[in-house]
């Protein structure tokens, strides 16, 4: 997955979404419904099976995606900030996440996102009290010219009830994530590991 801007890749116009609990049970095999749906932090769960880093790729002020102001509750054209990453575990890409969040936000503006740099969005997030995650859709998606489909997740996070976008891509490619099963019933747990 190479280093390019992210919002094209991961904001397809027409992509295949499906709300977590419509999702028919063959659309998405289980290991990936293992990781898709597990409500936790991707950052621990990552630290769990290697060496874990957060490579940022860009940050700053855009526009966001269509699909993305829908999804904020924004207009169209709104400008963001936002802050895309590769996760690696022992140097090797093995998600590629996308951060929005609304210019009228005080989480864009004084709570420290955007001086994260190398660090973990998940980190922050999960040591949040108030943060919730009441938004959570799956889809597939094809990384530049393969013709292999791989698959996202979507997600909306409120602190304080300040909404945030956090998109993740997952490398199907990486042996890493059959490595690693939850059971499947720590996927709807309320954890906040």
């Amino acid at each position: 997955m190479p280093a390019t801007s992210l919002r094209s890749r991961l904001c397809p116009s027409a992509p295949c979404w499906s709300n977590r609990y419509q999702c028919s049970r063959p659309v998405v095999p289980r290991l990936w419904k293992n990781w898709l749906q597990d409500k936790g932090s991707l950052t621990r769960r990552l630290q769990s099976i290697g060496r874990f880093s957060v490579q940022l790729r860009q940050q700053g002020y855009g526009f966001a995606s269509a699909m993305e102001c829908r999804d904020l509750g924004l207009t169209y054209g709104r400008s963001v900030w936002f802050r895309e990453v590769a996760l690696l575990i022992d140097d090797q890409e093995v998600v590629l996440a996308r951060t929005v969040v609304p210019l009228n936000s005080w989480l864009a503006r004084r709570c420290g996102l955007t001086r994260l740099g190398n660090r973990s969005l998940g980190t922050f997030l999960f040591s949040q009290p108030s943060m919730k995650r009441p938004t959570l859709r799956l889809y597939r998606w094809a990384a530049d010219g393969q013709h292999r489909q791989q698959w996202a997740r979507r997600s909306i996070f409120t602190i304080q009830g300040q909404p945030l976008q956090v998109t993740e891509a997952f490398n199907s490619e990486w042996s890493g994530f059959s490595r690693s099963q939850r059971p499947l019933h720590r996927i709807h747990s309320n954890s906040r590991r």
